[in-house]
């Protein structure tokens, strides 16, 4: 073990007494090299001199017996070598932190566009409101002289058939054409008013085919045209004149005896006008017209024929908080609760992060089973009524969960990802989507297909880069082809999209946390501050609450038996149930 070192053991790199040891210093006394474990042994090498880390090729060579002339080119050589690894190192992270610098100018460039888009579409749709409002304006005055010449004709036409005798049955057959003439105009002026008002909802429109939802409207489309109205000042004029002339000159006593006559001239020669406001729907009723829109054909604006809209309503004063109950013998002591599910039977399935559990409790949290299985459960997804699939925490595996009548839960298979799944939501009874977490913050979300023989296998890859994936929710399926949401905290807004990538809406939103899909067709997300926002699958907003109660919801499940939501909140052993109500 001491004697000269050979060419063959210079050569080593692994150690000769311990083979599974590097070798990183050098004996000067038996000109051997050796690992760590050797200068721990006080048997080997405890009085020798050595050199320092095997790194310093110097004195490797010098102790191998090489020529010292030698020693300092191999030193150069060797100091180029990490002065080029070095400059490497450094281009390698100048081009990281360049990417992380565009990545970061672009998502500023990205805002500033979509803010720069929303003002434009406030813009125009003011722009409308005002055009519209304007011709309104125009059309309700003429509704107004119209009714005032036609009860002011009709009353004094009244007179006229009671007192056939008098001077002034001569201008009935006038007044009565008159009268027709107006009774003719009200009648097309108000038909054109209810188109007015059609065609107004009409502009808060979007068009359905297009998957960004952008706004019917054509640049290029003609302005809105209306049909000609008769000149009601001429009229008006000629009535008044009619009156002043006939009513007051060739029967004084008629019309100082009548007040009929009286009445009806007032009415006619009155310079003021009375205003009646169109009745334009509120934000509210407006959203539910356009909701309905959706729901029949697009190009039906018939309002007599469309369905009555039943729109969602949150109740606050149903609201209901329960802790999770059990008895003593169970030993179950619900500390946080990280996803909820709702099973058949009024049965609620948790995952329990803090003590690693699985546990089914009964439409009141009553505890009826629970499991601890080898793994830290995470967010999950029911696809059918018995088999709910659950991400592991912290690791890239996926488990499918049996839980049977009797609330009794059996892991049935495993499979792994390259990624560690973050959430998961059910598309149909047999396929999936989860979004998978990469390094620095990388994210892909794939569609799953469970096969007969309990395996998975993927389906597509959802072509789109997403920010938040730890909430993405399957909101529609056409064909198979799943359309999804994805609540993005960091950009107060949410985002719906398809397969493709094809963006369907982004809604605004303060702090999105979590959402559900198909509530009565529509979307339930919740925010930060307890903020409930129900939209459309094509984005338009139905319904706001608050509860303030309910902060930092950590996930949302919606109960069909029950007809309520279920909400649990990040580190809190509390379930909030919120009962939807129906409005008629």
């Amino acid at each position: 073990m001491h004697s000269a070192a050979c060419d063959g053991v210079e050569t080593r790199t692994m150690c000769v007494r311990h083979p599974d040891r590097q070798v990183e210093f050098c004996c000067r006394d038996h000109d051997i090299f050796f690992c760590k474990e050797c200068i721990l042994d006080d048997s080997l090498h405890a009085h020798c001199r050595y050199y320092g880390d095997f790194g310093d090729i110097g004195a490797r060579l010098v102790a191998a017996g090489l020529d010292r002339s030698l020693v300092g080119d191999v030193r150069g050589i060797a100091g180029h070598c990490e002065s080029v690894e070095k400059n490497v190192r450094l281009g390698l992270q100048t081009m990281k932190s360049q990417r992380k610098n565009i990545e970061r100018d672009f998502d500023i460039l990205r805002s500033r566009a979509l803010d720069i888009i929303n003002e434009q579409e406030k813009q125009v749709l003011g722009e409308l409101d005002a055009s519209v409002n304007e011709k309104a304006a125009v059309f309700q005055r003429a509704v107004d002289e119209v009714r005032k010449v036609r009860d002011a004709l009709s009353r004094a036409t009244v007179y006229l058939e009671q007192n056939p005798g008098s001077t002034t049955s001569a201008m009935y057959p006038a007044i009565a054409a008159i009268a027709q003439q107006n009774q003719a105009y009200k009648e097309r002026t108000e038909m054109l008013l209810k188109d007015l008002t059609i065609t107004k909802f009409s502009l808060y429109g979007r068009d359905l085919g297009s998957p960004t939802g952008s706004i019917g409207l054509d640049c290029e489309q003609e302005p809105m045209a209306f049909p000609a109205m008769p000149d009601m000042k001429t009229t008006t004029q000629q009535l008044k004149s009619f009156v002043e002339t006939h009513l007051n000159t060739s029967n004084n006593q008629v019309c100082n005896g009548s007040d009929e006559i009286a009445s009806a001239k007032a009415d006619i020669c009155s310079e003021g006008q009375s205003t009646l406001t169109i009745n334009y729907k509120s934000t509210r009723e407006r959203e539910a017209l356009l909701a309905s829109d959706i729901a029949c054909d697009a190009s039906d604006h018939d309002q007599d024929n469309r369905p009555e809209v039943t729109m969602p309503k949150m109740d606050v004063d149903h609201a209901v908080t329960y802790e999770v109950d059990s008895p003593v013998a169970t030993g179950v002591h619900v500390r946080w609760i990280d996803d909820i599910v709702c099973l058949p039977n009024n049965r609620i399935l948790l995952s329990e992060t803090h003590s690693n559990m699985l546990i089914v409790c009964s439409a009141n949290f009553i505890v009826l089973s629970h499991k601890r299985p080898q793994l830290t459960p995470g967010k999950m997804t029911a696809l059918t009524t018995e088999k709910v699939l659950v991400c592991v925490k912290g690791q890239s595996r996926l488990v499918s969960l049996h839980v049977d009548e009797d609330s009794k839960m059996n892991i049935t298979s495993t499979f792994s990802f390259a990624w560690h799944p973050k959430c998961i939501s059910a598309v149909s009874s047999t396929d999936f989507v989860v979004s998978l977490k990469g390094r620095h913050q990388t994210w892909q979300v794939v569609q799953m297909r469970e096969t007969k023989d309990g395996q998975f296998t993927q389906v597509r890859a959802i072509t789109r880069s997403i920010i938040n994936g730890y909430n993405i929710r399957c909101v529609d399926v056409t064909e198979g082809v799943p359309c999804l949401l994805e609540c993005r905290e960091e950009k107060n807004d949410v985002v719906s999209f398809d397969a493709d990538g094809n963006e369907i809406f982004c809604h605004s939103f303060d702090e999105p946390k979590c959402s559900v899909a198909d509530v009565h067709g529509f979307i339930y997300i919740i925010g930060f501050s307890g903020e409930i926002r129900v939209l459309t699958k094509h984005g338009i907003p139905v319904l706001r609450k608050y509860f303030h109660k309910i902060t930092n919801a950590n996930a949302v499940a919606y109960n069909k038996e029950r007809d309520s939501l279920l909400i649990v909140c990040y580190k809190q052993p509390v379930i909030y149930e919120m009962v939807i109500t129906r409005r008629p």
